[in-house]
C-alpha cells in the first residue's frame, strides 16, 4: 500500500510538472503576446500552479465525505450477518485495488488532455506566427 501510495505521489508530481510545462509554453505563446507582458519561467509558473491549487484543494471535500463514509460503513457492518462477512471483506478488497486503476486513468486523462491542448496551441501558434 505504501509503495502504491508513493508511486501515485510521484506520478501526480510528474503530471503537475508536465501541466506546468504546458501552461508555461501556452502562456509565453499567447498571454505574453496579447497582454504585452514578459515571458514566464517554468519555476515561476510552477509557483503559480501551487498557489492556485491551494484554493481548490480536493482534500477539503475528502474529509467531509470520509466522515460520512465511515459512519455509513459502521452501520452497514453491523447489519451484515456473520456468515457473509468474509465474502463482503473480499469484495471490498477487490474494490480497493480498483481505485488504483481509476487513479491511473485520471492521471493519464490529465496528461492526454494537456498534450491535446499543447498540440492545438502549437497549431494556433503557427497560424498566428505565419
Amino acid at each position: 500500500m505504501l509503495k502504491k501510495g508513493l508511486m501515485f505521489f510521484v506520478l501526480t508530481l510528474i503530471t503537475q510538472l508536465y501541466t506546468t510545462l504546458v501552461l508555461t509554453i501556452l502562456f509565453n505563446w499567447f498571454v505574453a503576446r496579447v497582454f504585452h507582458v514578459s515571458d514566464v519561467s517554468f519555476w515561476l509558473m510552477y509557483g503559480l500552479v501551487i498557489f492556485v491549487n491551494l484554493f481548490r484543494d480536493p482534500r477539503d471535500q475528502f474529509f467531509d465525505s470520509e466522515r460520512r463514509w465511515k459512519s455509513m460503513m459502521t452501520a452497514i457492518r453491523a447489519c451484515i450477518p456473520e456468515h457473509c462477512k468474509e465474502f463482503v471483506r473480499e469484495q471490498l478488497q477487490d474494490s480497493d485495488e480498483e481505485i488504483w486503476l481509476e487513479a491511473g486513468t485520471l492521471i493519464f486523462g490529465r496528461v492526454l488532455g494537456n498534450t491535446v491542448a499543447l498540440g492545438i496551441g502549437l497549431i494556433a501558434h503557427r497560424l498566428v506566427s505565419a
